[in-house]
């Protein structure tokens, strides 16, 4: 079996001063980005981001196992899992 890197989010309180900076860095690049996925009605990056997001989020959001056709699940504290 292949290894798996796996990348804990973080809450923005709990991030440096450096990786905050990064953070808001990163997200104008998106900003100022012209779109180059093919969306429509994008206008830049970020755009594609959002959209990305929003048309994934009934089918990712709140499964525990988040790649249901691998033999992979994530056990989160807290979360019902049935």
């Amino acid at each position: 079996m292949a290894a798996v890197n796996l990348t804990l989010a973080l809450r923005r309180q709990d991030l440096t001063a450096t990786e905050k900076s990064d953070y808001i860095d990163a997200t104008r690049c998106l900003i100022d980005s012209p779109p180059k996925a093919g969306v429509s009605s994008a206008k830049t990056r970020w755009d594609e981001f959002q959209y990305a997001h929003a048309y994934q989020t009934p089918y990712i959001h709140g499964v525990v196992r988040p790649f249901p056709l691998t033999p992979f699940s994530v056990s989160v504290p807290g979360i019902n899992q049935s």
